[in-house]
């Protein structure tokens, strides 16, 4: 139990990070079949900490082809880095790796939004590039 306490530290530090809610950790703690994570096994708490990581990274890919495919709508040129910057502004945040999963989420449906509902007049196209390139 004494080498478990490291790693439950990482664990709640690691979902703190992430924006894991305390309903989301009682669904993970349900998933494996207990009520604390004191009560996780040395491979339960590993496993569980690699799904809590790894969730950003999905939302993070999500949330960079939500852009991406904003950008395409709207005829404006763009790479990784462009979509990285218009990210960190929307999420008010310094670096793209440093944004927390609940601003990820809200960024990736905005965007989404935003996507479907593209208007089709040119000067909107302009107007976003010349925010854009205000914007650097």
């Amino acid at each position: 139990m004494k080498d478990n306490t490291t790693l439950i530290k990482i664990f709640h530090t690691v979902c703190t990070k992430n924006g894991v809610t305390a309903a989301e950790k009682e669904a993970i703690y349900m998933g494996f079949g207990k009520t604390s994570s004191k009560d996780f096994t040395t491979r339960e708490l590993q496993q569980a900490i690699a799904n809590v990581t790894g969730k950003g990274d999905k939302w993070r890919k999500r949330v960079m082809a939500a852009i991406g495919h904003w950008l395409d709508k709207n005829k404006i040129n763009n790479n990784s880095q462009m979509i990285k910057a218009i990210a960190c502004r929307a999420c008010k945040a310094e670096t793209f790796n440093s944004i927390p999963l609940p601003k990820l989420r809200k960024c990736y449906y905005e965007f989404l939004r935003k996507g479907t509902a593209v208007k089709d007049d040119a000067n909107y196209a302009e107007q976003i590039d010349s925010f854009l390139t205000t914007m650097n």
